[in-house]
């Protein structure tokens, strides 16, 4: 007897195929990277979703096969040939989750792998319950097979090739290799079924027939297999999102720590300020500078407790304090110096300050940096200097005076006669 297809029905079983594959070579990316107390369940669950998926991809593909005569299934039986499409998705994620290069254990995995995927095809033909005699031809079955163990050899290498070159790799690289992957699966099905020769027999009987229809009956496996399939993709797509902000949450949460552990070192005196200009962090030199003796909260926010001077003595207006100048106009200020007279003495210390702004990766104004240098000696310096300038010229001008005094003493003013 010659049976045809439904055209509809194998693309179907193509499709489930390559998502079948895409979600293996998803999973095969994503379990080496998952903890070890979830490895486990992922390995688990890849493999439910991995073997559903190439068993239905068989199933869609039977029941798109027509003979003239009433087809049945063997429902214990149907049943065992998903069981081996399971163990050999275990198999596979096994192996891919050793994560090794050994040809050796690729060639072994994929002969395994091949095995089991044919055993699978062909304990489901053996479900079918008709009134002919199924017979096989042994070269094409030799060649199905073959083709079973080249595609799980392909698939493996694939799978290797992603995990060694790509922690995150791109879609269309998995989506291309889904492809091949699915490519290969039906090419071992409908290879397996060109092998296959049903001859009619009236002696046998006939098997009781079922009312439910095959394209419905292929429509709700497909409906199954791709819910399942779905599902375990938006878990995988859900987890590696949660992974990745937990891995930016720690990255963030180390550099944040060795930042204030930096900021703590440090001789300079530095705070970090939030954009209400409340103080986050202070080191001790900060404290020393601007404060001795008391401690830089964020319950102060900068500029207040403090009387700032501008270096004619003039005290700062609030607007004019660096930090909220940054928060106004988002611009670093660079090199201010400012007076602050000290509550433990009656000297006045000089600081020069610098504030700059952080933003986020998106460009959100997040805190300020701001740095205190003490220049009190510098300014001492400055204004020995300038003392000494005005003394020199106070004596300067004296001198002169004086020789001016006594040229004018000499001076003969009498008038001639």
């Amino acid at each position: 007897m010659t049976g045809t297809y439904s055209i509809g029905l194998v693309v179907l079983s193509f499709l489930i195929s390559v998502l079948a594959s895409y979600t293996a070579l998803v999973l095969s990316v994503r379990v080496p990277l998952t903890l070890k107390r979830t490895r486990l369940l992922w390995l688990l669950g890849g493999t439910i979703a991995m073997g559903t998926g190439i068993w239905a991809t068989h199933f869609v593909a039977m029941l798109a096969f027509h003979l003239p005569i009433p087809i049945n299934y063997d429902f214990p039986t149907t049943l065992l040939s998903l069981l081996y499409a399971i163990g050999a998705s275990g198999i596979a994620l096994w192996l891919w989750n050793c994560a090794s290069s050994n040809l050796l254990i690729m060639l072994c995995g994929g002969a395994c792998m091949g095995l089991a995927i044919a055993w699978m095809h062909y304990t489901g033909m053996s479900a079918m319950r008709l009134q002919a005699h199924i017979a096989y031809d042994l070269r094409l079955v030799c060649l199905s097979i073959g083709i079973a163990i080249i595609a799980s050899l392909v698939a493996l290498l694939l799978a290797f090739r992603l995990q060694s070159r790509h922690s995150n790799p791109p879609f269309w690289l998995k989506f291309g290799s889904a492809v091949v992957m699915g490519i290969a699966i039906c090419g071992m099905h409908y290879t397996g079924m060109w092998a296959t020769h049903f001859v009619y027999q009236t002696a046998l009987p006939i098997e009781p027939s079922y009312t439910i229809n095959r394209s419905l009956l292929a429509i709700a496996v497909s409906l199954t297999a791709l819910f399942i399939l779905s599902l375990i993709l938006l878990i995988s797509v859900f987890d590696q999102r949660l992974a990745l902000q937990l891995v930016q949450q720690q990255v963030l949460q180390r550099n944040e720590e060795h930042f204030r552990s930096l900021i703590r070192d440090l001789q300079v005196g530095v705070l970090l300020v939030d954009t209400d200009a409340r103080i986050l962090v202070s080191n001790q030199a900060a404290m020393d500078l601007v404060c001795p003796g008391q401690a830089l909260t964020s319950e102060l926010t900068f500029g207040t407790g403090q009387l700032w001077l501008h270096e004619d003595g003039t005290p700062f207006r609030s607007d004019e304090l660096p930090v909220q100048q940054v928060i106004a106009f988002r611009q670093p200020v660079r090199d201010v110096v400012m007076g602050i007279d000290c509550s433990d003495s009656q000297t006045r210390r000089w600081l020069l300050v610098n504030a700059d702004p952080q933003l986020t990766d998106d460009g959100q104004f997040e805190r300020i940096v701001c740095t205190f240098s003490d220049i009190s000696k510098q300014k001492q310096a400055e204004e020995e200097l300038r003392q000494s300038k005005e003394q020199f010229f106070k004596a300067f001008h004296s001198i002169r005076l004086l020789a001016a005094s006594q040229l004018f003493q000499k001076a003969d003013f009498s008038m001639p006669t």
